[in-house]
């Protein structure tokens, strides 16, 4: 499961640092270089370490991938995507980048500037902001956007909990959390694709494949203008707590009536749930002042080159959080849907007597309903029943496990052919991640049919479900 920590205070002891899965001990170098303080985030791939750096004394937050996953060729890559985004940007609103790493014992390594503070999240939680506030933090934030949306970097997964306040200054925020990252120019394809990236209450409709699904840098705004309305409001906007909810509630724009009526006529700019009506750029947000900095700055970064990097060290800080994206790490199979189950596996979704022979519903606005049994382990396991929606050639589903305790989310893309792409994840009350598949097969008018592997539990999974009427 992905980790997601509610702060950015260290774990205190090294007994703690083993309950929770880290690696390197308070008082252990790292590359000869860095020494490690206090583990301050662990999961199932990685941790974060406050570090110092024994050359110059700095502080800083050391992000580290398990061999493991370090040798897999997805996971190798989305970590070097995440250090060219970082690398190629430079702002005080954005956490600065110190460099990427392979360590001797396989881990991966990205040295990044240490934020130490509150996230917006945990600020929220007293109450909300004034509408002042709110405005400073807009200008903080999107002039930071807006030097990554300038080389290319659109960051798909801003929410309260990727902005930290270093020592809760709102006007000193940074933005944190670039794993998911996407970059338009054709060298930096993002490798998710045009699966769901981020996170269900604050992402763009354009994410769930609203509105011609193209995610580039207006996804960005809209997700700002999610964060400032729950920083006005002192809690997050009703944007749907399932998958199916999120889509149905991006069909339309946000209902701004809890936002103080000074910020909403802005707001409403920013969240236009078509992207061709939305606001088209970060810098429009800013004051005319502050565009204009904007607009030139790459040319300064070019002239003060390193010496603005050591300037920029004195406003100190930031904390990574790590694998709250574990579910981005997985990788299409890439093989065809298995016409078995190994003996004694029940994983197998039913309705085996389908018919599947017409043509794939991928023309149109044409919305068909698949049905079926769904279960997930071994022979012990309840099944539920899940329904999958089909229109516009993208599928998208959820509902509860037979035991109420997790959340099923089904999600994909069909191409021409009837080639069905689906992503299976189950998650937990706290939106946790506890395992996924991604499967691959067919769908017609009268059935679907796709395969894969939990990527937890190993085993095969196949959902053989048929057309509801």
């Amino acid at each position: 499961a992905g980790l997601v920590p509610t702060s950015v205070r260290p774990l205190a002891s090294t007994a703690q640092e083993s309950a929770t899965g880290g690696t390197y001990p308070p008082g252990s170098v790292l590359l000869t270089s860095f020494r490690i303080e206090d583990l301050v985030a662990s999961g199932g791939m990685g941790s974060v370490y406050r570090a110092t750096h024994l050359v110059t004394g700095a502080t800083v937050a050391v992000k580290t991938i398990r061999p493991e996953y370090a040798a897999d060729a997805t996971m190798g890559e989305l970590f070097r995507r995440e250090a060219q985004a970082l690398r190629r940007i430079a702002h005080p609103a954005i956490v600065r980048y110190e460099g990427a790493f392979s360590a001797d014992d396989g881990h991966m390594v990205l040295v990044m500037e240490y934020v130490d503070g509150p996230s917006l999240t945990e600020v929220l939680r007293k109450g909300a902001l004034p509408p002042a506030s709110v405005l400073v933090l807009r200008d903080r934030l999107a002039a930071g956007l807006a030097a990554a949306h300038r080389e290319g970097v659109v960051h798909r997964d801003l929410s309260p909990d990727n902005v930290i306040l270093p020592g809760g200054r709102i006007e000193e925020a940074k933005i944190i959390d670039f794993g998911i990252a996407r970059q338009e120019r054709a060298e930096g394809a993002t490798l998710v694709g045009g699966d769901f990236a981020g996170k269900l209450a604050w992402a763009a409709p354009e994410q769930f494949g609203l509105f011609g699904g193209n995610v580039d840098h207006r996804a960005d705004i809209f997700s700002l203008g999610l964060v400032l309305a729950a920083a006005a409001c002192g809690r997050p906007l009703e944007m749907g707590a399932s998958m199916t909810r999120a889509v149905l509630a991006r069909n339309n724009d946000p209902d701004l009536t809890p936002v103080p009526a000074p910020l909403r006529t802005e707001l409403a700019r920013m969240l236009r749930c078509d992207p061709a009506q939305r606001l088209e750029s970060m810098a429009a947000l800013l004051p005319t002042e502050s565009a204009a900095a904007t607009s030139g700055a790459r040319r300064w970064r070019w002239l003060a080159g390193a010496a603005v990097l050591v300037a920029m060290a004195a406003t100190g800080i930031s904390v990574l959080e790590v694998e709250k994206h574990d579910h981005l790490f997985g990788h299409w199979l890439g093989r065809s849907p298995p016409t078995s189950q190994p003996p004694g596996v029940r994983d197998a979704e039913t309705t085996r007597d389908t018919a599947i022979h017409k043509a794939p519903p991928t023309a149109g606005a044409i919305e068909i309903r698949y049905g079926g049994s769904a279960c997930h382990g071994g022979n012990d396991t309840p099944c539920s029943t899940g329904v999958v929606t089909v229109r516009h050639g993208r599928a998208i589903g959820s509902w509860p496990a037979a035991d109420d305790r997790l959340t099923n989310i089904v999600e994909g893309s069909i191409d021409a052919g009837g080639v069905l792409r689906l992503r299976w994840r189950r998650i937990d009350a706290s939106d946790n991640l506890m395992d996924q598949a991604h499967l691959t097969g067919t769908v017609t008018d009268a059935g679907l049919r796709v395969a894969g592997k939990w990527a937890n539990r190993g085993s095969d999974v196949e959902l053989v479900w048929s057309r509801l009427d």
